[in-house]
């Protein structure tokens, strides 16, 4: 854990060609959310591509703040990075879950529907909550004093 809180942006980095290629290898897969009286439809493509860009930005700030000596917060940095890769991995490999509906019921595809839009939506509120974990402690960190240099 303290690896983790020393370099995160390292693991930000490695993560985006891994990402990138999940992308290319299912850019035939959707991924669908249904909001109230919306509907979006993102290709997984897509979708890689914009994670990819967030983990590029983010491993930026984070190398930027570390490499001016400045201290963030180690509980802070890690409880961003396990929101945050848990959130995407489970947006990524959300297709592939089988969610258990009954398949007998006449609406059982819907009902299905109905409990990924409500994973996805819990997904997207703790990757929102992660990244506000990480505008902190970004935040923090720049009005701190420096470390002393060992």
């Amino acid at each position: 854990m303290k690896r983790i809180a020393q370099k995160p942006y390292l693991i930000f980095w490695l993560l985006i060609p891994i990402v990138i290629l999940i992308g290319f290898l299912n850019k035939e897969k959707t991924f669908h959310l249904n909001i109230h009286d919306s509907y979006y439809i993102i290709s997984q493509l897509w979708i890689s591509v914009l994670i990819s860009l967030l983990f590029g930005l983010i491993g930026i700030g984070y190398y930027l703040i570390i490499t001016t000596n400045r201290k963030l917060y180690t509980w802070m940095t890690i409880i961003h990075v396990a929101t945050t890769l848990l959130g995407f991995v489970i947006i990524l490999l959300l297709p592939y879950i089988n969610f258990g509906v009954d398949a007998t019921t006449p609406l059982h595809l819907f009902d299905e529907e109905v409990m990924q839009t409500r994973v996805k939506i819990c997904m997207f509120l703790s990757l929102i909550l992660g990244q506000v974990i990480y505008i902190l402690n970004i935040s923090i960190a720049s009005f701190r004093k420096k470390r002393l240099a060992l």
